[in-house]
């Protein structure tokens, strides 16, 4: 965890007393955080900074935080979620992406010559133009297979709203391969 935190600014790192076991209960759930900031953000650089982020948060309220190992991954995956969401709502991030165009979208743009990987690219294009709470359900759930009701707990909202969410991505995620077929 601490090559992790490397980039940290050192006196926030010093400040940051964790118990030992922060590593190893918490380093096998990185891959998972980054790859549901990467589902909700669509950009590998900002997801990397999300989770450094989250990360660093993390381990400085490990000390108050009294769960078992299943209650650690909904803990974590809600701050990384919580980080996104903020990320998401500042206004650089929105000027960003109005000045520059989507480097996911002009990637899968460029590959598009084979059926397979055109099919992949289409359902990349429209998993992106669904809201972050609708990727991050989707994601969590399908990708993560988590249950409907840790999916819950760590987007901190009730069980038929995740089913709400889930129901409406996959109905646009239908209508937008159904469109391109």
């Amino acid at each position: 965890m601490v090559q992790l935190l490397k980039g940290a600014r050192a006196d926030v790192v010093a400040e940051a007393t964790a118990p030992a076991d922060f590593d190893v209960r918490f380093r096998p759930l990185l891959v998972d955080g980054f790859r549901l900031a990467r589902a909700i953000l669509c950009d590998s650089p900002e997801a990397e900074d999300v989770l450094q982020e989250a990360a660093l948060n993390a381990w400085r309220a490990y000390p108050r935080f009294r769960g078992d190992d299943r209650m650690a991954r909904a803990w974590f995956l809600a701050i990384v979620t919580n980080h996104c969401r903020s990320r998401l709502r500042s206004s650089w991030w929105r000027r960003g992406r109005a000045i520059g165009g989507d480097p996911t979208v002009e990637r899968l743009e460029a590959r598009r010559h084979e059926a397979s990987i055109e099919l992949r690219a289409d359902l990349e294009v429209a998993v992106a133009q669904l809201t972050w709470d609708q990727r991050a359900a989707l994601y969590l759930y399908y990708e993560l297979d988590l249950p409907q009701q840790e999916v819950a707990r760590i987007l901190r909202v009730r069980l038929g709203t995740v089913k709400s969410r889930l129901n409406r991505a996959v109905k646009v995620l239908r209508t937008a391969l159904e469109e391109d077929s």
